[in-house]
């Protein structure tokens, strides 16, 4: 019981900073030195990854399946 209500909790602590984060993006500007300089689109890569991860735990789905079925061979 203890581990599941640690993960509970460390998955609202994640909502709280992915929810901030998107935010934040939200509020950049062109021009801003955040997108100039790649962050911003990085983070928004990352961002999006974690979503596509946490859709895939949600309904029990293969990562491929999250991604709409969408497979990148390297």
């Amino acid at each position: 019981m203890a581990s599941t209500a640690r993960a509970a909790e460390s998955r609202e602590v994640a909502e709280f900073y992915h929810g901030s984060c998107i935010r934040l993006l939200i509020g950049l500007e062109d021009g801003d030195e955040l997108v100039e300089g790649g962050a911003a689109p990085q983070t928004a890569c990352l961002l999006r990854s974690y979503e596509i991860l946490d859709t895939a735990q949600d309904v029990d789905m293969s990562p491929t399946a999250a991604s709409g079925g969408i497979v990148v061979l390297a």
